[in-house]
């Protein structure tokens, strides 16, 4: 990998660097088919030749004999009679799918302009699906990717948690961070000598708004007894009369619930790689609740994007999502207006854990790229599973570790570069 790749580990996100020896990233066990918490054995630099490759929605910089999961694919119907040799009508291999004109010529697969052909309808031509069984998944080097096989890009990870912290206070903790606000203790003249706090004085707590009627039974859920209500108004956003609800956490809990977790705004990061596979799921799903939007086209799989402000938040929202098994595609925006000036936003989207098939073209569009960088500097590490979590730019993904026939780990196509392992 290029130099500005980092990896994700127990401390966050880490530089080259920054890496050593005995820590932890999340790795993929074949063995056990989840992600998991896998050491860092040795850390190596190098230089090599680097090639940039992928698709359209997803790419990565890395040498071409780096290592990648890959799994292999099914075609779900047989290969289509040849073209022009059929009539209009039914598909023969019994998908139940039927003939069309082409509207437009593929002359790489010898469909002319009005041609009887199945390949519009994508089953014979884009019809490949993931195969669920684990013995289909194997390393591959980039340079020897070919058809039949997608790139393993996430695969859902499992945790033990380490806060001190229940499943619905992990909803409570996303409900705060996407929907809520601290606020901040307003100390005022004068000691109460019983309470030991001053007269007239605010303590630090946290509040919460929701316009979406739809999730108060769940923020009521999460807050178990812990707050209440302070009033529901009705308001009028973008034209369209809401009822706005504030909850309101008792200060005693908040200031012990803080204690425990961090807060829920600038340790969120820290929070999301602490919690276990559950209290993960449920912060996930409250922040989908809180700041994500599904929507859902006719005969089209759902999409669930999650909409933040570049920050920690954000930051917690792509880790949350790969470590659920699905690929975080980011989008950054920069929104204009509010008092501090224009601010990014990422959206965050939720796609496919794998990448597309290496191929040329798909009728007559380019959907594979792969050029080369020239000769850089390199690194990589060792770990125990053989795979580590990658970051360049805003792409997380799941990569593996370098080796020779014997299980050495090195960099480009000669070890004269040199390996260079980082002490504790």
């Amino acid at each position: 990998m290029d130099l500005g790749t980092m990896m994700l580990t127990r401390r966050g996100w880490l530089r080259h660097d920054q890496v050593r020896v005995g820590d932890e990233t999340m790795g993929y066990s074949m063995q056990r088919g989840v992600s998991l918490w896998t050491r860092v054995t040795a850390v190596h630099h190098g230089a090599a030749e680097l090639h940039r490759f992928g698709t359209s929605k997803w790419s990565a910089v890395a040498a071409p004999d780096h290592r990648w999961l890959v799994e292999r694919t099914e075609a779900l119907c047989a290969p289509p009679p040849a073209p022009g040799t059929i009539p209009y009508g039914k598909c023969q291999c019994g998908c139940g799918k039927t003939t069309t004109p082409a509207k437009n010529p593929v002359p790489e697969k010898g469909i002319e302009r009005g041609m009887p052909n199945l390949y519009l309808h994508g089953h014979h031509a884009r019809g490949r699906r993931r195969n669920p069984h684990a013995a289909h998944e194997y390393f591959v080097e980039q340079q020897a990717l070919k058809r039949g096989q997608q790139i393993v890009l996430s695969r859902p990870a499992e945790t033990v948690g380490e806060l001190a912290i229940t499943v619905k206070e992990a909803a409570l903790l996303a409900w705060i961070a996407g929907d809520g606000w601290q606020q901040k203790p307003r100390p005022s003249r004068g000691r109460n000598p019983e309470k030991g706090y001053k007269s007239g004085s605010t303590p630090m707590t946290y509040l919460i708004a929701q316009t979406k009627e739809q999730n108060w039974a769940a923020i009521d859920l999460a807050l178990d007894g812990h707050g209440r209500v302070t009033r529901t108004r009705e308001r009028h956003v973008n034209g369209e009369l809401r009822h706005d609800r504030e909850w309101r956490l008792s200060a005693p809990y908040a200031r012990d619930l803080t204690e425990r977790a961090g807060s829920p705004k600038t340790d969120c990061v820290q929070q999301v790689l602490a919690m276990s596979t559950e209290q993960r799921e449920a912060w996930l799903t409250a922040i989908i609740r809180a700041e994500g939007h599904i929507s859902q086209k006719p005969n089209q799989a759902s999409i669930t994007q999650i909409s933040q402000k570049a920050g920690p938040v954000a930051e917690a929202i792509v880790i949350a999502v790969y470590l659920s098994g699905r690929r975080p595609s980011v989008y950054v925006n920069t929104r204009t207006g509010g008092r501090h000036g224009p601010v990014p936003v990422w959206t965050v989207t939720l796609t496919s854990p794998c990448t597309g098939e290496p191929r040329a073209t798909v009728t007559g569009k380019t959907c594979w790229t792969d050029e080369s960088l020239g000769v850089q500097p390199t690194w990589s590490v060792t770990t125990d599973l053989g795979t580590w979590t990658a970051r360049q730019g805003n792409s997380v993904f799941l990569t593996g570790c370098l080796a020779d026939e014997k299980g050495r780990h090195r960099l480009g196509h000669r070890r004269p570069w040199g390996v260079s392992r980082s002490s504790p």
